[in-house]
């Protein structure tokens, strides 16, 4: 398998991975925890009873999902914002090590994102696998709103993965123009290789999309001035 068929699966695994972690607890059983298990049904009037009950909120149930994390999940953010008004802890992390920033940025939620960072969530945590919440937003922030903020907010371009994709190579690989164009204005290296030998470049040259034209482009203009 050619470098570029593998990362090409690589971030379908990755993606996938993540966007079941969503809705893993419905497809494999419910949640441990009662408050978990109202906002997967999106009954926010017994998950509201929950709350008010003083019930913990920095518990993981069997699976390894907050109340806060599925809340953000769910793009139930009004209610998000509430827990941590409550007490829900900004950088008390899921099963994989995944933080509340992270999921807030794969969901491009500005509002918890903000909320997160006003309760001194750490900005440049990485979770099992070295991914951070930069990471995160590189690969699903297409209008760059997620990745500015970030960046703004003291995130580490230069950060990179176990498996040493740095944000700027899952934006590369991805086609995402506006972020990629962010990162190289934040001064991320595009000669770093990840584990299997690959820039930023090597990835967004030679396929065919548009957006991967666009990125690759970009990457060749910010080449010639380094």
């Amino acid at each position: 398998m050619t470098h570029r068929n593998w990362f090409k699966r690589y971030r379908v695994v990755c993606m996938g991975l993540l966007a079941m972690a969503s809705f893993a607890l419905s497809q494999e059983g419910p949640s441990s925890l009662p408050l978990v298990r109202a906002l997967q049904r999106g009954d926010l009037d017994v998950a509201h009873q929950i709350l008010r009950s003083g019930v913990d909120l920095n518990i993981r149930d069997n699976y390894g999902t907050t109340a806060l994390l599925q809340a953000i999940r769910s793009r139930s953010t009004d209610f998000a914002v509430e827990l941590l008004s409550a007490g829900a802890d900004a950088n008390f992390a899921g099963g994989g090590g995944d933080t509340p920033l992270m999921v807030a940025a794969w969901h491009n939620d500005l509002r918890v994102a903000r909320s997160l960072l006003d309760l001194k969530a750490s900005v440049n945590t990485a979770n099992q696998r070295g991914e951070t919440a930069l990471m995160f937003a590189a690969q699903t922030c297409l209008d760059g709103k997620m990745v500015q903020f970030l960046l703004d907010a003291g995130g580490d371009p230069q950060a990179k993965s176990k498996d040493g994709f740095t944000a700027l190579i899952w934006a590369a690989g991805g086609g995402n123009e506006i972020a990629t164009e962010k990162l190289l204005r934040a001064g991320s290296d595009l000669h770093v290789k990840n584990s299997y030998g690959e820039t930023a470049e090597d990835l967004a040259c030679g396929r065919g999309e548009r957006g991967h034209a666009r990125v690759c482009e970009l990457l060749r203009e910010a080449s010639k001035k380094n």
